[in-house]
């Protein structure tokens, strides 16, 4: 008997010397940090309409997650850094040089005599095949090199050719079939080859024919492979037409269009709030703190201190609080003011009494566990 009535002392002696560390509740430091954890030096700031237009011009960072690496972790890095970009250089529509493969249209003005014997002209038109060594073949005066040189470079060669053999130098040449050269194209899009020819085609005008297509929260990375070199453009700006610059394709160029898969962007709701929760942001919407204060119970409004509510927002190693003191609810309307970012911290915290009553109803839980015990005991005994 006297061991067990030691027993349920020790007992209950424990649970009342433990009541300083039955509840330990959350609260914001002015400064400082536990040992071991990483330091942040904290600035509280009261939230007025002034501080609220100049923290809006902080920038809606996005994450573009990087997976390519699938023997390590996926990386975030920010939309701009993703992109990195690297502008082809600006020149006008490159003119189209004649290759192996392509088919010339050549039209000669030639004398016909009628039956009655009457003379005229009339144009015989033929068609002439680049070979694989660069040349065309003409019957009057035979081969012509004609690769790797404009349409008025390969005129004035036949010309020349026509005027050492002799020969009427009237003719009309054009290039009839542009086999020789195509723009490829593939990733995020349906893969084509296109053929380049002597009309100009810049970059916009193909992503929009060809069924690219944007969402308002989004981007494409475009890569554009020329000659050993990689350009990098924002799909965005090709096709909304944000950048003056007009980009025109050449032959034997690859165009490649890539996804960007983006993190869900969210800011943390912690403290004396209906759930410690996630609510979801975004850079269209743009809600502000008064959206995630008031949506689905966010705040708890018999525990929470409205005094005390906090926007925490990192700058680097250092975090600014924005301090909202809503005891006056004239001030809510300055929660509507203030736009959120990504990895926001909306901190709320408790009332005094509110921390009393937890631990007091843990304490009468404590005494009820040890009453129960002591009856156990005592029936043992």
């Amino acid at each position: 008997m006297n061991f067990g009535r030691y027993l349920l002392l020790a007992c209950t002696a424990l649970a009342i010397s433990s009541c300083g560390a039955i509840y330990n509740p959350q609260k914001l430091p002015e400064a400082g940090s536990d040992e071991g954890q990483q330091s942040i030096a904290l600035e509280i700031v009261p939230l007025t309409s002034s501080v609220a237009a100049e923290a809006n011009k902080s920038p809606f960072n996005r994450k573009v997650v990087s997976g390519s690496n699938l023997g390590g972790a996926a990386q975030l890095v920010e939309e701009s850094n993703f992109i990195k970009l690297r502008l082809p250089p600006e020149a006008p529509p490159p003119i189209y040089k004649v290759g192996v493969g392509d088919v010339l249209q050549f039209a000669r003005l030639m004398p016909r005599v009628s039956d009655t014997g009457t003379v005229s002209d009339e144009y015989s038109v033929r068609l002439l095949p680049v070979t694989s060594e660069g040349y065309v073949s003409i019957v009057e005066v035979g081969r012509v090199d004609v690769v790797g040189k404009p349409i008025s470079a390969v005129e004035a060669s036949i010309s020349g050719a026509f005027l050492r053999s002799g020969v009427d130098p009237r003719f009309e040449v054009s290039v009839q079939g542009f086999n020789s050269q195509k723009i490829f194209f593939g990733g995020a899009m349906q893969p084509i080859a296109l053929p380049f020819t002597d009309r100009p085609i810049s970059l916009t005008e193909v992503m929009t024919t060809s069924g690219v297509t944007l969402d308002p929260s989004s981007d494409k990375l475009v890569k554009i492979f020329r000659g050993g070199e990689e350009y990098r453009l924002s799909a965005r700006e090709v096709m909304t037409g944000s950048s003056s610059a007009k980009y025109y394709l050449q032959g034997g160029d690859r165009v490649y269009i890539q996804n960007m898969f983006y993190r869900p962007e969210t800011v943390i709701l912690a403290g004396e709030v209906g759930s410690q929760s996630l609510f979801p942001i975004s850079a269209e919407a743009r809600p502000t703190l008064s959206d995630a204060m008031f949506s689905r119970g966010a705040i708890a409004l018999f525990t929470s201190d409205s005094s005390q509510i906090y926007l925490i927002r990192r700058r680097g190693d250092s975090a600014v609080a924005y301090h909202l003191d809503a005891s006056n609810p004239a001030r809510l309307s300055i929660a509507s003011e203030i736009e959120l970012r990504p990895q926001d911290v909306i901190f709320v915290a408790e009332q005094p009494v509110t921390r009393y009553n937890r631990v007091m109803q843990q304490l009468l839980g404590a005494i009820a566990a040890t009453r129960e015990l002591r009856d156990n005991v005592e029936a043992e005994l």
